[in-house]
């Protein structure tokens, strides 16, 4: 598996950045910097999600591309904490990390979404790795925070 520089928090309300130690960039030890690329980078919304052209983000690599990396995470902040807002969750945390099964890292991802009090829920992502074993991830969402931590 390729070596990637980790990108994590530093506490549980910062955003995601890079790690520094010893001068140097630290290295992922997973699928860490992965898993937290392809569920925070922006997917352009469709005009059905978003009736304004302006707010639909987007990354802009993607016109370079020939398939769409991120995800539509970003349009949770917007939904209330419903079955349904959680269902969605679901399907666009598992099309953000479906590279992984297509660039053949990964076999399978299993995402499992739960309420975690009014505003918030809770992912549990297990991603069964090609080569064998498991990496489990869990990810709390509300309507302004995203906390990815690696549970193994």
């Amino acid at each position: 598996m390729a070596q990637d520089i980790l990108i994590q928090q530093k506490g549980q309300s910062s955003p995601m950045d890079l790690v520094i130690e010893d001068q140097d960039f630290k290295g992922a030890e997973g699928l860490e910097t992965t898993v937290a690329t392809l569920l925070f980078s922006d997917a352009r919304a469709a005009p059905e999600e978003v009736n304004n052209p302006e707010k639909r983000r987007g990354w802009a690599g993607n016109i370079l591309r020939s398939r769409e990396l991120g995800g539509m995470l970003w349009l949770s902040e917007q939904l209330r904490n419903t079955q349904e807002m959680r269902n969605k969750v679901q399907l666009w945390a598992e099309g953000s990390l479906q590279p992984l099964i297509d660039d053949g890292l990964a076999t399978e991802v299993i995402v499992d979404v739960t309420e975690d009090g009014t505003r918030g829920i809770k992912l549990a992502i297990q991603i069964n790795i090609k080569e064998g074993g498991v990496e489990n991830f869990d990810l709390w969402l509300t309507t302004d925070l995203g906390n990815l931590t690696n549970v193994d």
